[in-house]
């Protein structure tokens, strides 16, 4: 099963003011790395745009970690004319945000099956694509996404 990340489980990565969900965090997206899993070029670029802006992390510590990112992974899937007209539809039913309803648009259309996302209403579902909760009360990775990525 394909998985991606919002980007607020790239962003994490990256804050060392969360150490619980930086580690959670680094451990999600690895395994998603190994087990062929994508992401999509919103959050990469919203992970650029939010640590930079947050000043988790300086342009050039940011830019580093998009190379790092970007030799991990496959090419990250881009919206289209037809995830846009999906995220549209979506959002005009007020269903999820605009910006939400095309990163979900995007990774559903590239083959995903879930998403990981801290602030997505998990169970919540667009086109086949399911959210799922990353973390628990205590910043550890959640059961269903332990279950999900085969961490155990």
């Amino acid at each position: 099963m394909k998985v991606t990340v919002d980007s607020n489980i790239l962003v994490y990565t990256a804050d060392r003011r969360e150490p619980a969900r930086q580690r959670s965090s680094i451990a999600m997206v690895d395994a998603i790395g190994r087990a062929g899993g994508i992401l999509t070029l919103q959050a990469v670029g919203e992970f650029l745009h939010v640590t930079v802006r947050k000043r988790i992390t300086t342009p050039e510590h940011a830019c580093a970690r998009v190379d790092e990112l970007l030799r991990a992974f496959p090419p990250p899937a881009a919206a289209s004319v037809a995830a846009l007209a999906t995220a549209r539809r979506f959002w005009m039913a007020h269903r999820f945000g605009f910006w939400d309803a095309l990163l979900l648009a995007t990774a559903a259309s590239a083959g995903c099956a879930a998403i990981i996302s801290e602030d997505m209403a998990p169970g919540a579902e667009l086109d086949g694509l399911r959210v799922v909760g990353a973390f628990d009360p205590t910043g550890a990775i959640a059961p269903a996404v332990r279950d999900l990525l085969g961490l155990g």
